[in-house]
């Protein structure tokens, strides 16, 4: 149930312009403002983008927009400045992974509420990416090691495309870390060590669970869990 991430430096660029379902664009501009509503022309064998007369962009103001035509537009125009802090390359050492655990023991510090959460991105042979949110759970000369189940979805797709990426961000640092690297499990030693520091609660929970499955309802988990607690002899009174 364990899979460690092995850091590895690599940078991205993409395009501004993205397709949506509609065969409309939705443009993401540098103040994260979304603008929908757009339709596209061809002027000299080049793709043009022409807005809607709902909404004037320089404003983001809806004109002339009946109320089912407003709720069908979402617009961001304002966030923080993140003015706090700098990064200067003197910051940053050779190894990449001890930077990360200075600028963990920071994030501690400074009273980071839960600054080992990470946003965990899988995909599947085909290129179709899912993110969630994971627990951080070690961080050893190797990589970052977090904790899932063999079956679920992330760990499917793990298998079949050993690549992913981790996503740390700090709000209150105005921080954000990226890791993208290859996938490769850990030992089954390590696993079981793991898995035995978890609540008693916890670890039944983890057996009760058929993740990313699809059940008839909550009825399932909860007769799971009692014949989970019945086969290990677990009564009520150990698990408070």
């Amino acid at each position: 149930m364990l899979s460690s991430i092995v850091q590895h430096h690599k940078s991205y660029r993409s395009n501004a312009w993205y397709h949506s379902p509609a065969k409309s664009l939705v443009n993401r501009d540098l103040k994260g403002r979304i603008v929908r509503n757009q339709s596209t022309k061809k002027l000299n064998g080049k793709q043009s983008v022409a807005l809607d007369p709902v909404q004037d962009p320089s404003t983001n103001r809806i004109h002339n927009a009946s109320k089912k035509e407003a709720r069908n537009i979402l617009s961001f125009t304002t966030h923080d400045q993140y003015t706090r802090g700098s990064l200067d390359r003197d910051q940053l050492t050779e190894n990449p992974l001890e930077t990360f655990n200075s600028w963990m023991r920071s994030a501690v510090e400074a009273d980071v509420k839960e600054p080992e959460n990470v946003c965990l991105s899988t995909s599947t042979i085909d290129g179709i990416v899912s993110s969630r949110m994971v627990l951080l759970r070690k961080l050893d000369e190797k990589g970052f090691v977090f904790f899932t189940n063999y079956d679920s979805r992330k760990g499917k797709e793990m298998s079949e495309n050993p690549r992913a990426s981790m996503c740390f961000h700090w709000k209150e640092m105005e921080r954000q870390i990226r890791v993208v690297g290859m996938v490769e499990k850990v030992t089954k030693e390590e696993s079981e060590e793991y898995f035995q520091t978890r609540p008693l609660l916890s670890r039944i929970g983890a057996w009760a669970s058929p993740q990313s499955q699809t059940i008839e309802g909550r009825e399932v988990l909860e007769e799971n869990v009692e014949q989970i607690k019945k086969k290990f002899g677990v009564d009520d009174l150990k698990m408070k």
